[in-house]
């Protein structure tokens, strides 16, 4: 029987492992389950999952994420929809060339 303090952390350590891998942050990891970030960190190194260094690459597909962009129509909606920062994505769009609008500015295609 362990003594009063902090309940255990609910998360399996099978579920962790896949959605640390994803997303490949502990912030955004602790925002999907429900958890803060320290538990999730006490998590990884209880299970014995190894942690991304900070400013790791991230892998994108350079097609999904220009279509991504062109239909989600802002950088924010693609940085939470791949589990990136809005600066990786708008780095990696001027990177492969794609224009990158202005935020707050609307799309020359659609509805004003």
């Amino acid at each position: 029987m362990s003594g009063p303090g902090r309940p255990r952390c609910p998360i399996c350590p099978a579920e962790l492992e896949e959605v640390y891998t994803h997303l490949r942050s502990a912030r955004l990891v602790a925002e999907a389950l429900g958890v803060s970030q320290a538990t999730v960190y006490r998590a990884l190194e209880r299970h014995g999952i190894q942690r991304f260094p900070p400013g790791s690459p991230v892998v994108l597909d350079e097609l999904e994420l220009i279509e991504l962009y062109r239909d989600l129509g802002s950088a924010d909606a693609v940085a939470l929809k791949l589990g990136v920062s809005r600066g990786t994505v708008l780095r990696r769009l001027k990177k492969v060339g794609e224009e990158v609008r202005m935020r707050g500015r609307p799309r020359q295609d659609g509805p004003s």
